[in-house]
């Protein structure tokens, strides 16, 4: 007779933090424009552009304010809230 030999199979379940990214959560700045205000020695960046979801066409009026230089969105980059 033979052995049968049992191997144990785990199943892993997705799960809201994966961490493979959902293209579909991107939308890419499209001509942005940005406006800078300083008040009390903290400088504000507001940057308006026009955002266009990957995973559709509809071109959406966004905008973004910042008081971080290197968080301004940039022509062609994946924005995400």
């Amino acid at each position: 007779m033979k052995k049968l030999i049992l191997i144990p199979v785990i199943l892993l379940s997705c799960s809201s933090d994966d961490t493979i990214p959902n293209p579909c959560d991107c939308v890419v700045v499209d001509d942005p424009v940005t406006f800078n205000a300083t008040v009390n020695d903290v400088t504000t960046f507001t940057t308006y552009f026009n955002g266009v979801p990957k995973c559709d066409t509809i071109v959406i009026q966004m905008h973004y304010v910042t008081t971080n230089a290197n968080n301004i969105p940039k022509d062609g980059e994946c924005f995400k809230e």
